[in-house]
């Protein structure tokens, strides 16, 4: 009731102010789906003219009175001008009673790009997603592998849609990224992602009322047709770890959810509310050992995006070159050894532990080369012996030529900006032992003919 009242209230307001510029004002509240946003009509010269019930609590004022005639940018500290040169915009600032707003442009009514239930049109008209292919940042994501991006967009048709699925993998394959990337390929005016671990619930008052005003609020958004928001994307992280009585919640939305979607259009959601479920594990273990329920399993998971370790990756280095690119802001070399080097190793920790090991390399050599050398000193490498990189499944790794072995030491000597005592730390050997093998190999520093410069 309170949320239909509400939205009658933001209908004759907008009917009534349609001439003037509207900001919507939203306080963040990470345990409500329902908007709690308010409405502000202001001039050109940025003067308030009217403001929806609610708006003065925003910023702490007596009544809504307070804020007729008084200049928006002032009160509510946020350029009004910005938001009105740049509808796409959603502004963020802290105020100085240190409350978090967020301001956008009022979309106009009748626009395609109008959020649920603001078109007059019948039909609840949305722009049509045509997608031939991954947005970018999937792409990214699917760097080294063809199999990820035939994964992707499956997650991507369902997610589209509205339709519950879960994500399979092991720790720092990145099913959390997938999430973030699919929540932005919806544009600028995307809704809000709300995240449940399910492994810091447990079986106590506060869990149970923070579940169930959850599902309650979902169900609400759900079913007004006309709500303010657009889709709600609800995360339930290491679902397997779900205690039962959330279980049963959670298995009441999602057949709430099924039984009241009609049809699968090329991009029309069936439902507002979006459920995603990750798990480390597969989840049918969680059902074979009895901690989670089968019906809530046959909801959830007749969909799986099951992501790969890193080490079933086509091409790893490739994911490398990705993210020291991304890291370094600009495109990074990696050595063929470095390369051999990626592909060898088993990579437990995945993508977040080749991204530590990218970062580590960029800071220790020259921001600009990566190469074996840099690999070895980071934490990941247990540094080895120059010329004893081996792995069996890569014979390109076994550095023990006169070839290999000066390669190594020149990589060496250049990411540490010739440094000869740096250089040493990173390889495990000694300072006479570079020299020696400087002189043995005639490698001298740029512009000198004498091997041991720059000791």
């Amino acid at each position: 009731l309170e949320t239909g009242a509400k939205r009658i209230q933001r209908l004759l307001f907008e009917q009534k102010f349609k001439d003037a510029m509207m900001i919507s004002i939203s306080q963040s509240e990470k345990d409500r789906l329902i908007s709690s946003s308010e409405l502000v009509a202001i001039d050109e010269a940025g003067q308030i003219l009217g403001a929806t019930s609610q708006a003065h609590r925003l910023i702490d004022l007596q009544s809504p009175g307070d804020l007729v005639g008084k200049q928006f940018d002032v009160l509510f500290e946020a350029d009004a001008s910005a938001l009105d040169a740049c509808p796409e915009l959603v502004q963020k600032t802290e105020n100085s009673a240190g409350k978090m707003l967020s301001f956008a442009t009022l979309r106009q009514p009748g626009s395609i790009y109008s959020s649920r239930g603001k078109c007059p049109t019948p039909g609840k008209m949305r722009p049509q997603r045509v997608r031939r292919r991954l947005p970018p940042t999937l792409r990214q994501l699917a760097i080294g592998s063809e199999t990820l991006a035939d994964l992707f967009e499956l997650a991507q048709a369902h997610f589209t849609r509205a339709l519950p699925f879960t994500i399979e993998g092991a720790s720092g394959t990145g099913k959390s990224a997938l999430v973030a990337a699919l929540h932005a390929a919806e544009g600028p005016h995307q809704s809000q992602i709300v995240t449940i671990d399910c492994a810091s619930l447990e079986d106590n008052e506060a869990s149970r009322n923070y579940i169930a005003t959850l599902i309650e609020q979902a169900l609400v958004t759900d079913a007004i047709d006309d709500t303010e928001n657009d889709l709600t994307t609800l995360v339930f992280d290491n679902i397997d770890e779900l205690p039962d009585f959330a279980q049963k919640k959670l298995r009441s939305l999602l057949s709430t959810l099924e039984n009241a979607a009609h049809g699968l259009g090329d991009s029309e959601p069936v439902s507002a509310i979006r459920v995603v479920a990750t798990c480390r594990f597969p989840l049918i273990s969680a059902v074979d050992d009895g901690r989670l329920r089968d019906d809530l399993y046959y909801l959830l998971g007749n969909t799986r995006i099951e992501l790969p370790p890193l080490r079933k990756r086509q091409r790893p280095e490739a994911v490398a070159a990705a993210i020291a690119a991304d890291l370094a802001g600009f495109e990074v070399e990696l050595t063929p050894e470095a390369e051999d080097a990626i592909r060898c190793h088993s990579w437990p920790g995945n993508i977040r532990e080749l991204r530590g090991a990218i970062r580590q390399s960029l800071l220790i050599g020259d921001g600009r080369r990566i190469t074996l050398p840099d690999l070895c000193s980071t934490s990941v490498f247990r540094a080895p012996k120059a010329g004893c990189v081996e792995k069996e499944s890569s014979p390109r790794v076994v550095l023990n030529t006169i070839f290999d072995e000066k390669k190594l030491l020149q990589d060496a000597l250049l990411s540490a900006n010739w440094n000869i005592s740096r250089a040493a730390r990173n390889l495990g050997m000694g300072r006479t032992t570079i020299h020696r093998k400087m002189k043995q190999f005639e490698i001298a520093r740029p512009g000198s003919t004498n091997p041991t410069d720059g000791d």
